[in-house]
C-alpha cells in the first residue's frame, strides 16, 4: 500500500516535471513542437526512472507491480480530464504512457 501511495505521489509531481522541461523552449502567444515534445520527454524520463525505482525490489514481475505502474499514470489521465483535449495535456498522458 505505500508504495502506491508513493506512485500516485510522484505521478502528481509529473505535470510540474512537464513544465520544467518544457521551459527552455517557450515561445510567448503559442505552444511550439519543440515546447511540447520537450515536456513529453521530460515526463516520460521522470516517470520511467520513478517506475524502475518503485518497482525495483520486487520479484513479482509486471503481474505483482501493474497496481504501482497504474497509480502513477492515474494523476496524468486526471490532468488530462481536467484541462479536456488541450494541445498539451494529450502529450503528456501519452509520454505519461509510454
Amino acid at each position: 500500500m505505500g508504495k502506491i501511495v508513493l506512485s500516485v505521489v510522484l505521478g502528481l509531481l509529473s505535470p510540474l516535471v512537464y513544465i520544467l522541461g518544457a521551459e527552455p523552449f517557450e515561445v510567448r502567444g503559442e505552444n511550439s513542437v519543440q515546447e511540447v515534445l520537450a515536456g513529453g520527454v521530460a515526463v516520460a524520463l521522470y516517470l520511467a526512472v520513478c517506475q524502475f525505482l518503485a518497482t525495483r525490489n520486487s520479484s513479482g514481475g509486471l503481474r505483482a507491480d501493474w497496481p504501482i505502474l497504474a497509480a502513477m499514470v492515474a494523476p496524468l489521465l486526471a490532468v488530462c480530464l481536467i484541462m479536456g483535449s488541450s494541445d498539451v495535456g494529450v502529450p503528456m498522458l501519452l509520454a505519461g504512457s509510454i
